[in-house]
């Protein structure tokens, strides 16, 4: 995936799905059909080869340097809070040695001005573009679901983009996985989904903890529940890591 994101990137191929940055620089949308997911789900895969090699090496570090490259803000806030949760989670010579890791990378990326720490930093500012049209969204979203029957949601199929693949209508969005679920399927319909992620959260390492955190704070702010290979990836992996450790702990 990231082989061919990058040759994307190089300008080298042309994929189906991607798009392109302000800078003018590809944003790839590598195997996965989209620019969107592409992020996501090779910061997912990274923290999971993380986890069961006990070690951080060459293939996940370029995991994680991957969405910052693909200027994805998403697979960033990814990335930094599933980091920020693994550190905390850690002890010993290995927190110092992550703490270390994360300060010379940090001071490296604000330090020496380049697009893809302007694209992160953008993340905080409330006057760009799209983060303008995403707080309108999140406010229209909010009143819409104060004005509806809060247990199971008064939209059902409506606030999605699928059913604008299969109509002629434009798909309407709120930018928030959290606020879909409110608006479609109601407070009982949010809680279902994201139980079935945090039920594995004891039977779970410490790196697949923290992405069950990060995926859920992400959720709040990015539509992450329609990338349906992120949602079945992450139940599939950590329904693996689930029999991992308990192989591990029964021999």
């Amino acid at each position: 995936m990231v082989t061919v994101a990058s040759l994307e990137q190089l300008g080298l191929i042309v994929m189906p799905g991607s798009s392109y940055s302000e800078y003018g620089a590809a944003r790839p949308a590598s195997i996965t059909g989209s620019y969107l997911h592409y992020p996501l789900i090779i910061v997912m895969i990274s923290i999971f080869l993380y986890s069961w090699k006990k070690k951080v090496d060459f293939v996940v570090v370029v995991g994680f340097l991957a969405p910052f490259i693909a200027f994805s803000r998403s697979g960033m806030v990814l990335v930094v809070v599933s980091c920020f949760f693994i550190f905390f989670h850690g002890g010993g010579v290995k927190k110092m040695i992550f703490l270390l890791v994360a300060i010379l990378f940090s001071c490296f990326f604000f330090m020496v001005e380049n697009p893809f720490s302007q694209r992160f930093m953008s993340i905080f500012d409330f006057s760009e573009a799209a983060n303008n049209s995403r707080i309108y969204l999140w406010v229209q979203g909010i009143y819409q679901y104060a004005n509806s029957p809060v247990f199971f949601g008064g939209y059902f199929g409506e606030v999605t983009n699928l059913t604008a693949n299969f109509t002629e209508s434009d798909p309407y969005v709120v930018e928030s996985g959290v606020l879909q679920l409110l608006l479609n399927f109601g407070l009982l319909g949010l809680i279902l989904v994201f139980w079935m992620y945090f039920s594995f959260y004891p039977h779970v390492g410490r790196s697949e903890k923290a992405f069950i955190i990060a995926f859920f704070i992400q959720s709040f702010v990015y539509q992450s529940i329609e990338v349906v290979p992120l949602i079945l990836g992450l139940f599939l992996f950590l329904s693996v890591s689930r029999s991992i450790k308990y192989n591990s702990e029964s021999i």
